[in-house]
């Protein structure tokens, strides 16, 4: 088996909600598609942004886990189905948000295994992932 490639986080930082860290993600997930690479969404959280809303046209959207914890329903970032899709791009909005516990430790165990012990917390942020990055060894 080859070496495998290290990948790349780009994270959009702002200070407040709606100064534009999803919008400008977006932005550059269309322009990177443009490019030829295939991108996908891998979770996004519209908060009912119309202009945030249209930049997500012509990108595909990976469908979210449907997960019931403790009598309650939540939809979470579908990673699995991310791996198994292998895009070379993953556009993720809500980069901080808190998974259902039943899921969190997955999760964060494939971030930590992709962005080499990346233990920082930035919120709010969106990021790009390059998902030609194992997730899960």
């Amino acid at each position: 088996m080859g070496e495998t490639e290290r990948g790349k986080l780009k994270v959009f930082i702002g200070y407040a909600a709606g100064v534009g860290k999803t919008y400008k993600m977006l932005e550059e997930a269309q322009a990177l598609k443009s490019q030829g690479l295939d991108v996908v969404i891998g979770y996004f959280e519209p908060h009912g942004r119309k202009d945030t809303i249209a930049k997500t046209e012509g990108l595909e959207v990976v469908p979210r886990k449907v997960i019931s914890y403790r009598g309650s329903v939540f939809e979470e970032m579908d990673t699995g189905a991310i791996v198994a899709r292998r895009p070379q791009i993953c556009a993720v909005d809500e980069y901080a948000h808190t998974n259902v516990l039943s899921v969190s430790a997955v999760f964060d165990s494939a971030l930590f295994r992709v962005f080499d012990g990346l233990t920082t917390r930035v919120d709010p942020a969106a990021a790009l992932v390059p998902s030609s990055v194992p997730l899960l060894a």
